[in-house]
């Protein structure tokens, strides 16, 4: 009994111990991303950039602080208060950045999310320990938002419940794999501790001892029978199979999962286990592994189970000797079907927010519509028959390599940024109400080079932005013609980028059917005769061909937008 307790503290100082280094990896680690996240703070709110910078400052002040403390051995045993006062002091520093930036509906939320997912995956912790930092984390957060008097506005109710919903799912992960690991932590040392102490108490006898050999014998049968419960319990699939894929052995567990009995005459084949619609790719390359006797080490594989649902588990493996001709591969199944879905639902934020940027683009791109006497449905209409004039063209021969999937979504987002120029137009030549002089033409001329280096700016900052670079084509070149009498550059032919082309037709049909300060609309059938006349001067042969195909359409989105 005294042993067990003198064990049990050699175990906790262990992990004590395991802890403290550790932690010296994690506060490290956080001085690093806390200052590379900061050229984030400067990509997307550069307007906070030099508020949240001095946060960001002050925290890796206090992290170095820590690491400073470390360094005395005293001070050691207390890396757990130290651990706990800085995850708090880090929901805090993103806290206040969150309140920087609107409270609850911030993406900034996913960084606590991120530190807890990252601390609690590395350190050696308890589940009680878990749960407290976790919700310690999580109270700061709620806290500073209550304490600020923030409102909380219907809309944003929706993000506080998924920001719980999201940070607990993580949470919840977590609290499970911490759970397994310091189980496992835990059977390890006790396996140790029993070797240590049976080696003691034999080096202790020196007579009888073919009696100390039986009885270490027994304690050795009662060590492998210790193992084969474990075997038997573990929560993990495991299966033992032959070059050929054929089961020899399987735990519990597996038997549990896929309807499998030990008195099963013959053992399935182990490929029947994988999913349907996988096996045929899957069991080629297993046969080969199998074949050349190589272990596996964290293959995803998808598994239908006994019920019909389908897993995606890890599968590492290797080759064994159970006492047969042939040895056997030992594979280890680990279920991990739900850290693939928060990874898809991570994707599906990621996804939301290159939405919001766009949606923004598009805002901006409205700005400068407002100046003109149009009220912004332009650049509707526009988006909409660029996408039908895109459609058409790709199903052209030797258009296919040109209009990609990613080039129609491009150009789809980029129309709407041709005249992004014009803010930097005068109001007296914008709005003039009759003919432009030669020297107003001019100048008005000059949007398309403003438009082009602005997006040109923007890409620099953003970095290489695809839709980014095709509007700075559409913007610079939307007013060439096909016959080289166009401006700025007086391009011809192919010369003209293809996104330009398809938007000259689509803006200048929408020029045309609109009204104006300088003009009354024109109907439909006057602006088709107009762009025909013009076809292979002005426009694109192939893209008034694609216009003429779809000319219905653009009827009916004209009439449905007007109508909204």
């Amino acid at each position: 009994m005294v042993w067990a307790r003198n064990s049990e503290k050699d175990f906790y100082a262990e992990v004590d111990s395991l802890f403290a280094q550790r932690a010296v990896m994690v506060f490290w680690l956080g001085i690093l991303f806390y200052i590379f996240f900061a050229a984030l703070d400067f990509l997307v709110h550069r307007e906070h950039f030099f508020r949240f910078i001095s946060y960001r400052i002050i925290f890796v002040g206090f992290l170095l602080i820590c690491l400073g403390l470390l360094h005395f051995r005293l001070l050691q045993r207390h890396t757990h208060l130290l651990m706990a006062v800085s995850l708090i002091c880090a929901s805090l520093t993103i806290s206040l950045m969150i309140l920087e930036l609107g409270g609850y509906t911030s993406e900034y939320y996913i960084g606590i999310v991120l530190v807890a997912a990252f601390v609690f995956s590395v350190l050696p912790l308890s589940v009680y320990q878990v749960i407290s930092l976790g919700l310690a984390m999580y109270l700061t957060y709620i806290a500073t938002m209550m304490i600020a008097d923030l409102p909380l506005a219907n809309g944003e109710v929706v993000y506080v419940v998924n920001n719980t919903f999201f940070y607990f799912a993580i949470f919840i992960a977590t609290t499970v794999k911490c759970y397994d690991d310091m189980k496992n932590r835990r059977a390890i040392w006790q396996g140790r501790a029993n070797v240590r102490k049976l080696q003691d108490e034999l080096s202790t006898y020196t007579g009888d001892l073919e009696h100390v050999v039986q009885h270490r014998l027994e304690q050795i049968e009662d060590l492998e029978f210790r193992y084969s419960e474990l075997y038997e319990n573990i929560e993990d699939i495991v299966v033992v199979v032959d070059v050929q894929g054929r089961m020899q052995l399987f735990n519990r567990r597996c038997a549990e999962v896929f309807a499998l009995g030990h008195d099963t005459a013959p053992l399935p084949s182990f490929f029947d286990l994988l999913a349907p619609e996988y096996r045929t790719k899957m069991v080629e390359q297993l046969l080969v592994q199998f074949a050349h006797r190589r272990p596996f080490l964290g293959v995803e594989v998808q598994v239908q189970t006994a019920a019909g649902e389908v897993w995606t588990v890890e599968m590492s493996g290797n080759w064994v000797n159970l006492g047969v001709d042939d040895p056997g591969c030992q594979l280890v199944l680990r279920n991990i079907t739900d850290r693939k879905d928060m990874e898809q639902q991570m994707l599906e934020s990621s996804r939301l927010v290159d939405k919001s940027r766009r949606t923004a683009i598009l805002g901006l791109a409205k700005l400068a519509e407002y100046r003109d006497w149009d009220t912004g449905a332009h650049l509707e209409r526009i988006r909409e028959y660029t996408r039908i004039l895109t459609r058409v063209l790709a199903e052209k021969p030797g258009m296919q390599h040109l209009i990609t999937p990613s080039f129609l979504e491009d150009i789809t987002l980029s129309s709407v940024l041709h005249d992004i120029g014009k803010v930097g137009i005068p109001d007296a030549i914008l709005l003039k109400p009759g003919k432009l002089t030669d020297e107003e033409m001019e100048v008005m001329k000059m949007h398309c080079v403003y438009g082009s280096n602005a997006l040109a700016e923007a890409e620099h900052d953003a970095g290489d932005v695809s839709f980014l670079t095709m509007g700075q084509d559409i913007a610079h070149f939307h007013h060439e013609r096909w016959d080289g009498t166009g401006y700025p550059l007086a391009l011809a032919g192919v010369e003209i980028p293809l996104a330009a082309r398809i938007v000259a037709l689509a803006d200048a049909y929408d020029a045309l059917t609109s009204k104006r300060c300088y003009k009354s609309a024109y109907s439909h059938d006057e602006a088709k005769t107009i762009i025909l006349n013009k076809r292979g001067s002005h426009f694109d042969p192939d893209v008034v061909d694609a216009f003429l195909d779809q000319e219905n359409s653009f009827k009916q989105i004209r009439m449905e937008i007007l109508l909204k």
